[in-house]
């Protein structure tokens, strides 16, 4: 491929869109005109509002996309793509493409991709497409294609995905497709959306009875924590007094015992020093011994007791916080509760309808 296509294939589908001047952009109406090589059919499709872009450089495969094209491209056009021998995706949505136009796609032997969203392409314009036996994915959304159309389906080796919602296939016809093709990758798929209905029907109900649940336990909540508001309130304030006094209590032993250590250490030292002193130094050394142990097991004494006092003072808060939101939770769970019912009433309701459109699909015609 020489330069100057390649530099085409980059800038293709730039022109209109990133504000050039009315005389780059393409009117309304362009006259087909045959294209003499891949360039030439490239600058014609940007012309007409067209891209072509690189979907692999490796193997060189292409991308066509019009569906922002507006409503300059007609059928006529779309003979620039027999050009491009290594397009692969092609991009038709929301364009006035028909059945006559698709008769310009069967020599494209590599296609892979192709979207048909909202075009004018009816049962009688997909033959054309029997020669595709590259394609994987074909899209026909929003296309007057019906249960006549299906049998194209047969006709392509490749194909994995196919779209064929708001179109004029039956449910019966979605169904029978699915039998014969059970690996397709069908939009919509009766089947799977009914599976979808019930998961979200059950999730409801599951909604539902958790909401009654917690319905039945803020009342009982209430019930029975809100007439000890009050009381709760002053357990917890007189346990956090009671804390405040044990914690005081505990800080002046440590106080002391700290002393006791200090005058315990002095002493020990001057017995140290003066291993002959008199019995009295022995004395006081073995007095300040106790004295030590005595306080220090004040000390462990006072740091227990501040302790369970800290918990006990907690736990009324906790059941005090208890209090005060048992009535916002009755408050708030029939809501929950009726919102859930709500749920639970529309995911039976789209249960029904595709559990009663899947039986007939399943019967056939």
């Amino acid at each position: 491929m020489n330069p100057s296509v390649h530099r085409l294939l980059a800038l293709a589908g730039l022109a209109c869109a990133t504000g050039f001047s009315p005389a780059e952009c393409p009117p309304e109406a362009i006259p087909y005109r045959p294209a003499a090589d891949v360039g030439e059919a490239t600058a014609r499709i940007v012309e007409l509002g067209g891209s072509v872009r690189w979907t692999s450089r490796e193997k060189n495969a292409l991308e066509v996309d019009f569906q922002f094209g507006g409503t300059s491209l007609t059928d006529a056009h779309l003979q620039y793509l027999s050009q491009l021998q290594n397009l692969e995706v092609l991009r038709l949505k929301n364009t006035t493409i028909t059945d006559a136009g698709l008769a310009h796609l069967s020599g494209l032997a590599g296609l892979k991709r192709l979207d048909l969203d909202k075009t004018r392409v009816t049962d009688a314009g997909l033959k054309h497409l029997a020669n595709l036996d590259a394609l994987e994915s074909l899209n026909l959304f929003g296309t007057q294609v019906g249960d006549a159309g299906l049998s194209i389906v047969h006709e392509l080796p490749m194909l994995k995905s196919l779209y064929l919602g708001e179109t004029k296939v039956s449910t019966s016809g979605l169904a029978g497709l699915k039998r014969a093709h059970p690996d397709l990758d069908l939009t919509p798929d009766p089947a799977r959306d009914r599976q979808r209905a019930q998961a979200a029907w059950e999730a409801a109900r599951f909604a539902v009875a958790n909401a009654e649940a917690a319905l039945v336990l803020a009342e009982k909540n209430f019930k029975e924590l809100s007439p000890k508001k009050e009381e709760f309130k002053k357990v917890s304030e007189a346990a956090r007094q009671k804390q405040n006094e044990l914690n005081k209590a505990r800080d002046e032993a440590s106080q002391q015992a700290a002393a006791a250590k200090r005058s315990l250490d002095e002493i020990s030292k001057m017995v140290a020093e003066l291993k002959n002193a008199s019995e009295e130094a022995e004395r006081k050394a073995a007095e300040a011994g106790s004295r030590y142990q005595e306080l220090a097991a004040q000390l462990e004494e006072a740091r227990k007791r501040a302790e369970e006092a800290a918990t006990a003072a907690r736990d009324a808060a906790k059941r005090f916080e208890a209090a005060n939101l048992s009535k916002r939770f009755l408050d708030e769970a029939p809501g929950v509760r009726d919102r859930a019912r709500a749920q639970e009433e529309d995911a039976r309701k789209v249960l029904e309808a595709l559990s009663t459109e899947t039986i007939e699909a399943e019967k056939g015609p």
